[in-house]
């Protein structure tokens, strides 16, 4: 499931919007990735403080653009619970010696 904030008059491109002065819409928010993401940034903080700025500059461009508003009516959602559920389960199977590696390759990974 993807969030949308902003639009724009039907069949106007965001350049049309943008000349026009309208506000460019908000890109896309992927909730699953960002339920991931939030709650491996929450996991790592406390495991590997170095990896975990990485996860965070990750979040960063995830929600760059969104809204507080947009961000906490992702967070209310069925797609973000389900990808922190999900997400907690397995982090919840890693070994604590394997934590940093995880903790790295979550960092790694493009947002």
């Amino acid at each position: 499931m993807a969030l949308a904030i902003g639009g724009s008059a039907a069949g106007a491109t965001t350049a049309d919007s943008a000349a026009a002065g309208e506000a460019t819409p908000a890109p896309v928010l992927d909730v699953s990735q960002f339920g991931v993401t939030e709650t491996l940034l929450g996991y790592c903080a406390d495991k590997d403080p170095l990896d975990a700025a990485k996860v965070h500059a990750r979040l960063k461009r995830l929600t760059h653009g969104q809204s507080h508003e947009a961000l906490a009516d992702a967070r209310h959602s069925s797609a973000y619970r389900a990808a922190r559920e999900s997400t907690l389960a397995f982090i919840g199977k890693v070994d604590p010696r394997n934590a940093k590696h995880l903790c790295a390759e979550s960092g790694a990974r493009g947002g």
